[in-house]
This record gives C-alpha cells, sequence and structure tokens, in this order.
C-alpha cells in the first residue's frame, strides 16, 4: 500500500508483495474509500443467498431437532446439506443441544394400585435395615377401599403437586405407621436377599394394615 501511495504501479507493488495485481488495486481502492478501516479482514459469507433453504425445510430441520436428532441425521430426512443444516441451526440458535428444552423426565415404572412396587436402597445402611410401612386406612373415617386409594397414594412417576392438593381437598385421613423388626445387615450380608426380605415384610405390614388377606 504505502508503494502504491509512494508511486509504483500496481503491478510492480503486486511483484515485490509475491501477490496479484487485482489483490493491490482492491486494497487500494478500499484505503482511498474508507481510510484505515477499509484494509480489516471481512467475512467471506456473501451478502444474500442466492438459493436460501425454503421455509418449510427450515421448519422440519427446527422440529427434528427438538427430537434431539443429530445433524447427519436431519440432513439425511430433509434431504440438504449437513452445512446447510448447520448453517440453519446456527441461525435459529439450536446448534448446540444444551440450547433445547429439558428432556421429559423419564418414567421408570407405573402401577395400579399402592403397594405393588417398593423400593429399597441399602447400599449405604448400618449394621440394621428396619423395614417401615405407610398405610392410609380411613377417609372421614370411613374405611378407605381400594376405589378411593388412589386418593391416597402417590405413584412416583405422577406430579406431586397437583396430587397433594387433591389430597388435602378430600378432608381427614387416618395414617398408620408400622415398624417390623429390624434385620441386621454387615458388609458380608447379600443386598439383593436383603432387599426382597425388607419387600416381603413391607407388603407384609401394607396387607395388615388395609385389611387384604396376606397371600
Amino acid at each position: 500500500m504505502a508503494a502504491v501511495l509512494r508511486g509504483q504501479t500496481p503491478q510492480a507493488a503486486a511483484r515485490a508483495a509475491g501477490i496479484c495485481p487485482h489483490t493491490v488495486r482492491k486494497w487500494v481502492a478500499r484505503y482511498r474509500t474508507e481510510g484505515v478501516a477499509g484494509l480489516q479482514d471481512r467475512s467471506s459469507r456473501p451478502r444474500r443467498l442466492y438459493r436460501p433453504t425454503p421455509p418449510e425445510a427450515v421448519a422440519r430441520i427446527e422440529a427434528l431437532r427438538r427430537e434431539r436428532r443429530p445433524g447427519k441425521h436431519i440432513a439425511k430426512e430433509v434431504g440438504v446439506s449437513p452445512a446447510t443444516v448447520s448453517r440453519d441451526l446456527k441461525r435459529l440458535g439450536l446448534n448446540k443441544l444444551k440450547a433445547l428444552d429439558p428432556p421429559p423426565p423419564i418414567r421408570c415404572y407405573e402401577r395400579a394400585h399402592p403397594g405393588e412396587l417398593i423400593h429399597i436402597d441399602i447400599k449405604k445402611l448400618g449394621r440394621f435395615d428396619q423395614p417401615v410401612a405407610i398405610a392410609y386406612t380411613r377417609l372421614h373415617g370411613v374405611p378407605l377401599g381400594r376405589r378411593w386409594r388412589p386418593v391416597a397414594s402417590w405413584i412416583g412417576d405422577q406430579d406431586l403437586g397437583p396430587h397433594l392438593k387433591q389430597l388435602l381437598a378430600e378432608g381427614g385421613l387416618d395414617v398408620e405407621v408400622h415398624f417390623g423388626e429390624p434385620i441386621a445387615f454387615s458388609k458380608r450380608s447379600n443386598r439383593k436377599e436383603t432387599a426382597r426380605v425388607v419387600e416381603a415384610r413391607v407388603r407384609e405390614m401394607m396387607q395388615a394394615a388395609l385389611g387384604e388377606p396376606v397371600k
């Protein structure tokens, strides 16, 4: 640039710098128009796309991305290049998975009646395992039959807030808490066998509290 401004031709300056004369002329024109700011690096991205992604394809790309699909799978299903998918996802702000909505909670189990499934974690117990059963037995003094037990029971894959609201709206509930005989547990104990024994005792106490025959 300084050589051209001192009077050299663009061809001579280009040979000295090892570049083509077209590049020298381009830089000189930018300098004369914009000053030093015109010599800053510029993006090579075109000012407008001659064949932009159709809106229908963009909507499909966004829908598939919200299903947590990877870019290559989206490109194959929509019929566009992976570069197009990457560009559209970046424009939509969905180029990273953490930008997506949090995934729905995983439903691990579903049971029709309380007491059908009992989860016991005994990995960090002390020397004894204490079986405990909590049974809702009466509603307004009336025995709580099978028809009304879903009112009191909370299955783990249900939302706790609505369940508590419905439970409090029902009124007085009688609750029985039964403690079983403690079970000795040590490092040599079999955790799976201990869990089966605890489950059986909790189930017996639940069935006794609810007036059901023990199987």
